[in-house]
């Protein structure tokens, strides 16, 4: 029978916890209690009794230095068994992680235990806490995949339903006349032609070349609703590269400080949907539809 949260194991560690605030006080008691009781019934004289006292404080600050470790290990093991409570939980919701983590564990087992090579063992730290991260960045909505892997964007222009809502800038000119930008404007027409709005904000930080012209017409003539911008005239966090699929689904590009591409994030975390759905408004509201070449280089005119 699966143990759901409300097993004895995750209750244990809250009884015992609930203890901690008494047994060091208790424990002060009975030192006190049980060296007056001795030193009474014997008839001690005072001075005898204040060395008793003196002794009795010494002996009390042992007992406490001891219950605080014991405290200590106890919630630790309470811990430990709430983890295995869970452990157990998460592999019967989902069996197939079993062999998967007897594997797992297997080679990080025998890595640590057999290697002499003391990188080896850093390296398997280092792969155990990459995948701990890469986990739990999926268990929050997000993904990271290496730059240019565009299967995932690619799958989501065949099954959007409502819209598509991008930015781009002219720094990706050349992408559009490669094979994959190709490929990427017949499923923005597709996507239109199954009567999805398909927007795109082209970000230009100079006047547009032919080339960069060229890449805004193709989006124009395969039913792309096109406005242009001045880079230099909008927020810098509005200098994004996304596309938002029916506002379920955010792909961006993570650049490092000289601007470059380092990954993809795909996101369907709500926080990052909002803040993308806000930045494209914004940045609508500073962009002039793309009427023709003319409305693109009139950015510039002044």
């Amino acid at each position: 029978m699966r143990r759901g949260r409300g097993s004895w194991w995750p209750r244990s560690r809250f009884r015992f916890e609930g203890l901690d605030r008494y047994l060091s006080a208790a424990g002060a008691v009975v030192t006190v209690a049980i060296t007056l009781t001795v030193a009474l019934s014997t008839g001690v004289a005072p001075k005898d009794l204040k060395l008793a006292l003196d002794f009795c404080i010494g002996l009390l600050g042992v007992v406490i230095v001891l219950q605080l470790e014991a405290l200590v290990r106890v919630s630790e093991r309470a811990r430990k068994r709430e983890q295995y409570a869970n452990l157990l939980d998460y592999l019967e919701e989902y069996p197939v992680l079993l062999p998967i983590l007897t594997k797992l564990s297997e080679a990080t087992v025998t890595t640590m235990s057999q290697t002499k090579v003391p990188e080896f063992k850093d390296n398997a730290r280092r792969l155990l806490t990459a995948t701990q991260l890469s986990m739990r960045a999926l268990a929050e909505g997000r993904w990271l995949s290496p730059p240019g892997d565009n299967s995932l964007m690619f799958a989501h222009y065949e099954t959007v339903k409502r819209s598509v809502r991008a930015v781009t800038d002219d720094s990706d000119t050349d992408w559009w006349r490669s094979a994959t930008g190709k490929r990427y404007l017949e499923l923005n027409k597709a996507a239109a032609g199954r009567k999805v709005c398909v927007q795109r904000v082209f970000l230009l930080s100079h006047p547009p070349t032919p080339e960069t012209l060229k890449a805004i017409d193709d989006n124009v003539g395969h039913d792309v609703h096109v406005l242009v911008a001045r880079s230099d005239q909008v927020d810098p966090e509005l200098r994004v590269n996304i596309t938002m699929f029916d506002d379920k689904l955010v792909h961006e590009d993570i650049v490092n400080r000289d601007g470059l591409t380092v990954s993809y994030m795909y996101s369907e975390n709500e926080t990052d949907l909002d803040r993308c759905a806000s930045l494209f408004s914004r940045l609508c509201s500073r962009a002039t539809p793309y009427s023709g070449p003319a409305s693109a280089n009139g950015l510039f005119a002044t």
